[in-house]
């Protein structure tokens, strides 16, 4: 007897239901979410240490910057505020203070800047010019009022060695600049809508005050 072969069934055809649907798109925007975050993540990861170096590198370069006029110098002859006048060097080998061996170390506030100003005469100027103009001052003079004559006579010349800041605090080891030998300065940089702080010291290495 014969069998009569088996009719072959259609195959079902259905589409998603509407509960798939749903849990399709759930699962992709959990994806997608995912995705984001963690593209976010790494994004915030490369700004933040992006930040923390530039941090680190103003910070290396305010300290060297500041240390490279503090550590050589012979003494402090003036402190105010966040204000610093240095005596430093002893070019003309007389122990005493010639204007072109100071320095000026100054706080602009409203320009967020550490200046250093010194005397720098014109090099057309005979050796005997340049002698008359270079002054000797005794060690307690109005070194701000010395820095302005100089000044208001186009004989100053100034440098910018830190700039960027907020505020800016310095303190010394002793009350009387003359005999102050460790120069601690905190500074505080502007950066963005946000600040940070950091310490840039200095010590004078060979500390000698001026015959008078």
């Amino acid at each position: 007897m014969l069998s009569t072969p088996a009719t072959p069934r259609p195959h079902l055809r259905r589409g998603l239901s509407l509960i798939e649907l749903m849990l399709a798109v759930t699962i992709t925007a959990l994806v997608g979410a995912a995705i984001a975050g963690m593209l976010n993540a790494v994004t915030v990861g490369v700004d933040t240490r992006r930040d923390n170096r530039s941090m680190m590198v103003r910070s290396s370069l305010a300290q060297a910057r500041l240390n490279a006029y503090i550590a050589p110098s012979r003494c402090v002859l003036y402190r105010s505020g966040a204000n610093l006048v240095l005596w430093f060097n002893d070019q003309k080998q007389s122990e005493t203070v010639h204007a072109s061996e100071v320095r000026w170390l100054d706080y602009d506030a409203s320009a967020g800047e550490i200046t250093v100003s010194f005397v720098q005469f014109p090099e057309n100027w005979s050796q005997t010019e340049t002698d008359l103009a270079d002054r000797e001052f005794p060690a307690d003079s109005d070194w701000p009022r010395v820095r302005d004559f100089y000044d208001a006579r186009g004989h100053l010349a100034r440098l910018t060695l830190v700039d960027g800041l907020d505020s800016v605090t310095l303190t010394a080891d002793a009350s009387s600049p003359l005999v102050a030998r460790l120069l601690t300065y905190r500074l505080r940089f502007a950066a963005g809508d946000d600040t940070f702080e950091t310490i840039a010291s200095g010590a004078i290495r060979h500390h000698h005050e001026p015959a008078y």
